[in-house]
C-alpha cells in the first residue's frame, strides 16, 4: 500500500487534501457546508461554501516550499495592492486566532504545511475566454501598475522572499546534473541554453534594481469580471525584474496577437523595460524550463506523467532558440 503522498493516485491525493481542508477550516470561525476541489496541481485550491451562503477559496500548499516568512511577505504585498485601490486581489480571512495563514501537521504529506483562506473572486478565468483581447490589454495595464507599486514595497519585519537572480529561482535544478531524468545528450543541450539565458539574467540584474513581482500572471490566475481584471495566487511572488514578470506572462500566450495585446496594454501605462533583441525570448524559454523542472519533481502523478509529451516540446524550443 502506498504511504508516500507522491505514490498515491491523483484521486487519492484529492481526497486526502479535501480531508485536510476540512481540518484546516476547523481553525476558522465559520461553519463550512461543503468543500470542492477546484485545482490540484502545484498546490490544492478548494472552493469553500459556508452554511450562511458565503464562498471562499482555500489554498493548501502541497508542492510549494513557502515558509511562514514568505507568506508574511506575500500577504503584506497583497494588502498593499488592495490598499492602493488600483489592483483587485482576493483578501485573506483571519482564523480564530487572528492569523492570516494556518499551520497544520499533515499526516498525508508527512510534514507541516500552511493554508490560507481567501475571499472569493467572481468572473471567468482569462485563459477560458474565447475573445481575450480586452482582457489581455487590461492584464498588461495591471502588470505595469503592479510594477509601479512593487518599486515602493518594503518587506515587513520577519518576512522574506526568494530573489530570482538565479536560473531556477531557488528551486533545485532537476534538469541537469546527477538528479536529472534526462539523458546525457539532452542535458548537454539544456546546459547550452541555460548558459545563454544566464548571460541575459546576469546582464539585467547588473543594471536594474529588483523588486517584488507576481511571477505567475497566467490566464488561470486572472479573473475577468465586468470589464476589469483581477489577479490571484501570489504563491510564486518574489524579488525579481519586471522583464521577468512580463516574460512569464507571455509564456502562457501562444498566439502572437495575444502577446502583442498584453504588451500594448503595458505600454498604455508605462514603457516596457529596456532589453536587447532576444532577451524576452530567452526569459520566455526559461519559464518553459521552469515548467519542465516542476514536472520532473512534482508530487502530482498526472503532471509527472506528462513528461513524455512535454519534453519533446521543450527540446524543440531549445533547439530553435540555440539556432537563432
Amino acid at each position: 500500500m502506498a504511504t508516500n503522498f507522491t505514490d498515491h493516485t491523483e484521486e487519492v491525493q484529492i481526497a486526502l487534501m479535501t480531508a485536510l481542508g476540512h481540518e484546516v477550516m476547523a481553525a476558522f470561525s465559520v461553519e463550512s457546508a461543503s468543500l470542492e476541489m477546484l485545482n490540484h496541481g502545484y498546490n490544492s485550491t478548494l472552493a469553500v461554501a459556508t452554511v450562511d451562503g458565503e464562498k471562499f477559496a482555500l489554498r493548501i500548499n502541497v508542492n510549494s516550499p513557502r515558509t511562514p516568512e514568505n507568506l508574511r511577505a506575500e500577504l503584506a504585498w497583497m494588502d498593499q495592492l488592495h490598499q492602493s485601490g488600483r489592483v483587485t486581489v482576493p483578501q485573506p480571512l483571519a482564523n480564530a486566532k487572528g492569523e492570516l495563514f494556518t499551520t497544520v501537521v499533515s499526516e498525508a504529506l508527512g510534514r507541516t504545511t500552511t493554508a490560507v483562506l481567501f475571499s472569493w473572486l467572481d468572473g471567468a478565468e482569462v485563459a477560458t475566454l474565447e475573445e481575450k483581447s480586452e482582457a489581455l490589454l487590461a492584464t498588461g495595464r495591471l502588470l505595469a501598475v503592479m510594477h509601479h507599486e512593487g518599486r515602493g514595497f518594503d518587506l515587513p519585519d520577519n518576512a522574506t522572499l526568494p530573489v530570482f537572480d538565479s536560473l531556477f529561482w531557488g528551486f533545485d535544478n532537476l534538469v541537469t546534473g546527477p538528479d536529472s531524468l534526462l539523458n546525457d545528450d539532452d542535458q548537454v543541450l539544456m546546459v547550452r541554453a541555460l548558459d545563454d539565458i544566464s548571460e541575459v539574467v546576469n546582464r539585467h540584474y547588473a543594471s536594474t534594481p529588483p523588486h517584488i513581482i507576481h511571477a505567475d500572471a497566467n490566464g488561470h490566475n486572472l479573473m475577468w469580471h465586468n470589464g476589469a481584471v483581477a489577479i490571484l495566487d501570489f504563491d510564486d511572488c518574489g524579488v525579481g525584474l519586471p522583464l521577468q514578470d512580463i516574460a512569464t506572462a507571455l509564456y502562457y500566450l501562444r498566439q502572437p496577437s495575444d502577446r502583442e495585446a498584453l504588451l500594448e496594454g503595458y505600454r498604455q501605462v508605462a514603457d516596457l523595460p529596456p532589453s536587447e533583441p532576444g532577451d524576452l525570448d530567452a526569459l520566455i524559454l526559461l519559464r518553459r524550463i521552469h515548467m519542465l523542472n516542476y514536472v520532473l519533481g512534482s508530487q502530482n502523478p498526472r503532471h509527472r506523467g506528462e513528461l513524455d509529451n512535454f519534453w519533446p516540446l521543450v527540446r524543440a524550443e531549445v533547439e530553435h532558440f540555440l539556432s537563432r
